[in-house]
Formats: C-alpha cells, sequence, structure tokens
C-alpha cells in the first residue's frame, strides 16, 4: 500500500509540473496578445477622439466617470454584500467602504495612466529576455517591476485597509474568522478533512481572529502552525509540505524550465530537511 500510494503521488506530482509549465506557457502568450490588444485599442480610442470637439471630450469624459462610478459603486455594494450578512453591516457602513474603495480606485487608474509608459516599455523588455532566454535579466526586469508598481499595491493594500476600519472589532473578528476558515478549507479540500478536523479549525480560526488590529495575513501563519501541529494527520502533513514544496519550485525556477527529475532532486532535498 505504501509502495503504491508513492507511485500514485509521483505520478501525481509528475502531471502537476507538466501543467505548470503548460500554465506558464500559455501566460507568456496571454500576456503578448494582451499587449497587443492594449496597443491597438490605445491607437483607436485617439483616432476617435481626434475626431470629437472639445466640447464633445469633455461630455463624454463626465459621462464615462459617472458611469465607472455607478458601475464600482454597484460593485462593491454587491462585494460587500456576504460580509454585510456575516458580520452585521449597516447600510451606511456599506456605502461608506464602497466610497472608500472607489477613492482610491481613482488613486489606482490615475497611477496606471501615469506610468504606462514605463510600464510598458519594461513589459516589452522583459518578453525580448524571455524569449532570448536570458533569466538573469528576466529577474532584474521583474525586480524593477515591482519597485515601480510598489506604489500601486501600496494604494491597492490601502483601499483594503480603509474599508475595514470602518468595521467594528467584533465585525472584523467574524469577517477575518469567516476569511481564514472558507481559505484554509479552500488549501485543504483534497485533504479529506473529517467533521472533526473542521471544527477544530474553525475554532482555531475563531480563536485567532479576535486579535485586535490583526489582517488575514498577520494571522494566517498562527492558523497554519495550529492546523500543522494539532489538527492535521502525519499522511495530511506529508502531503502539505510536497505540496508546498512543488508550488514553490514552479514559482521560483519557473524560467529556468527545469525538467521533472530537476525538480524531483529539489523536492527530495527539500523533503529531508524538513523530515
Amino acid at each position: 500500500n505504501v509502495a503504491m500510494k508513492a507511485n500514485s503521488q509521483a505520478v501525481q506530482d509528475a502531471s502537476n509540473n507538466r501543467d505548470m509549465d503548460k500554465l506558464n506557457e500559455g501566460y507568456e502568450q496571454s500576456r503578448k496578445l494582451y499587449a497587443q490588444y492594449q496597443e491597438i485599442s490605445q491607437k483607436f480610442d485617439d483616432q476617435r477622439m481626434a475626431v470629437l470637439t472639445d466640447e464633445q471630450k469633455t461630455k463624454l469624459k463626465e459621462a464615462n466617470d459617472a458611469q465607472a462610478v455607478e458601475q464600482a459603486t454597484q460593485m462593491y455594494t454587491q462585494q460587500y454584500k456576504s460580509m454585510k450578512e456575516t458580520c452585521g453591516l449597516s447600510d451606511d457602513q456599506v456605502k461608506a467602504m464602497a466610497a472608500v474603495c472607489l477613492a482610491c480606485d481613482k488613486a489606482m487608474a490615475q497611477w496606471e495612466s501615469e506610468n504606462k509608459d514605463k510600464t510598458g516599455a519594461l513589459q516589452k523588455a522583459r518578453q525580448e529576455a524571455v524569449d532570448s532566454g536570458d533569466k538573469e535579466k528576466v529577474r532584474a526586469i521583474d525586480a524593477e517591476m515591482h519597485e515601480l508598481w510598489a506604489p500601486f499595491m501600496a494604494l491597492s493594500t490601502k483601499r483594503d485597509e480603509d474599508a475595514f476600519a470602518m468595521m467594528k472589532d467584533e465585525q472584523k473578528a467574524k469577517w477575518l474568522e469567516q476569511l481564514l476558515y472558507q481559505s484554509f478549507l479552500s488549501q485543504f479540500y483534497n485533504y479529506d478533512l473529517s467533521d472533526d478536523q473542521k471544527a477544530k479549525l474553525k475554532e482555531a480560526c475563531h480563536t485567532v481572529a479576535q486579535e485586535k488590529g490583526a489582517t488575514q495575513m498577520s494571522l494566517w501563519p498562527k492558523v497554519e502552525q495550529e492546523a500543522f501541529a494539532k489538527i492535521l494527520t502525519d499522511e495530511q502533513k506529508t502531503k502539505w509540505v510536497q505540496s508546498a514544496t512543488l508550488q514553490y519550485i514552479d514559482g521560483n525556477y519557473w524560467a529556468a524550465k527545469l525538467t521533472d527529475d530537476q525538480k524531483s532532486k529539489i523536492k527530495e532535498g527539500y523533503l529531508k530537511l524538513v523530515a
């Protein structure tokens, strides 16, 4: 039985590796097509705007802005619907949270507009580096891209934090508990958790969620440690470590296009370290 399980896991690992390679290749192709689409769309917009008078351009902008606000308001109101039901948010809280998100969205859109040329140039340079197999240059451009987009990501984080700040402490705790529990259930979806394990996991999420000033990111490792120490079986722990190792390999070495044998060696070394 042990040999059969090991062989089954090896087959599944190999399949996962091949699937990830296909996904990475597909991602690169999609990014190329999207870049072409953006270029064509921009040219079309420029041609269209050149025909309009200044007055028509102003009216069009006002109409587009109003429509964007309406659509975003509806989106965020719907997005916070489950939060409203779970945490008991008032209608005023939902409206305030939507307004905060809209303000941040506007700032993020402005950042994207101001940095469009820089982003486009880096994406083009990165694609050229990928096509030529220059892994060092790809990593360097990725680092530069990460630094460039840091302010944008900060705005995204601020949007969530400001919206979350509209909630009372007990509402935050309920929502964090729900987020954590659903996220871990998703992560463990193929681990065949028993009802008792699920109950313990929910209790762990409930306990850590009471911490004031906490976020899902800050609480995640605490639930993870609790699950690994007291909830999962030895077989489930092994499965978790193997899965995490594959994700690490695929996430950090995809550009190197490792062979299945190389991935297996890296995985074997990691498993020995954590044994």
